[in-house]
């Protein structure tokens, strides 16, 4: 506040300051502000069309400093509660509904705490408060982690039929970030799963031959001792069969480690989200409280 004369310059009329601090005694106490600091300042001043008479003014200056407890407890406790509740979401396994749910009810109540935010937040575009951006960078943070959930959801259940997983996507997350995570267990089954496809593409190649020797002998027996044809077509069509079911069986057997592949890189992308959102939530909460 600043206190001057418009008509008579200092020779007329000299403001001067008894104290260089204010008298508070009359001071009533405010439940949302509270008073830091009261000073009382003298300055002349020098206009142009009088450069050798000073103008004088008093100003004093107020400095006030908002209550925070109230929004401390009603609205950064909830929204620090929520984000905790966002990290404890990655705990629900993947293939249930429920962590889908639980993860939109998350976002929702946050979208709830912002409305309500707003009511106590003057309306103004020039500058946002540190509150609103809490808000929005939560919001932001948890939009993502809904956003993974259902990248993982549909890792975690193919289309039929399913594509085999790329090998440099392979390569990156079941072999560098698992073993990186800690996730052995995964980096010992995709081992596993490779041994076991070539061992099992060998015995259905070994099976194959030695059913067609049989066959193959089978015939030339039938075809020595009857020379029916009734009978060699009948084994022609037992060997057409022998083969269908050989590699149905093989593509089963292709189709489920397929799966089993893709169902371990959702696991590896989930636990690599989830430490993402740790960091991420304790980098927003830092920068807020400090």
């Amino acid at each position: 506040m600043a206190f001057s004369s418009w008509l008579y310059d200092g020779k007329h009329l000299d403001l001067c300051n008894t104290s260089n601090s204010m008298d508070m005694a009359a001071f009533m106490h405010n439940d949302q502000f509270e008073v830091t600091g009261a000073t009382v300042w003298r300055k002349e001043t020098y206009y142009s069309c009088c450069p050798d008479d000073p103008w004088p003014n008093i100003e004093l200056h107020v400095h006030l400093t908002r209550r925070r407890l109230f929004y401390i407890i009603n609205m950064v406790v909830p929204c620090l509660d929520l984000l905790v509740l966002n990290l404890a979401a990655f705990y629900i396994p993947p293939d249930s509904g429920e962590r889908l749910g639980f993860t939109i009810t998350v976002l929702l109540s946050l979208v709830v705490f912002q409305q309500l935010l707003t009511t106590q937040l003057p309306a103004t575009s020039t500058s946002t408060p540190m509150l609103g951006q809490f808000f929005t960078a939560t919001i932001v943070l948890v939009t993502i982690s809904l956003l993974i959930t259902i990248l993982v959801l549909r890792l975690s259940h193919p289309s039929h039929p399913s594509r085999p997983l790329p090998r440099w996507l392979r390569l990156l997350l079941l072999h560098y970030m698992a073993s990186f995570f800690c996730m052995c267990s995964i980096a010992k089954e995709r081992s596993i799963f490779e041994t076991r496809r070539k061992g099992n593409h060998h015995e259905l190649l070994q099976d194959e031959s030695t059913e067609m020797k049989d066959i193959g002998v089978n015939d030339i027996r039938y075809e020595n001792g009857l020379n029916d044809s009734v009978h060699r077509s009948l084994l022609h069509k037992i060997s057409s069969k022998v083969e269908s079911i050989s590699a149905y069986m093989q593509a089963n057997v292709k189709d489920g480690e397929e799966e089993s592949e893709w169902k371990m890189a959702a696991l590896v992308l989930d636990r690599a989200a989830m430490l993402g959102t740790v960091i991420a939530s304790i980098v927003i909460s830092l920068v807020f409280l400090l």
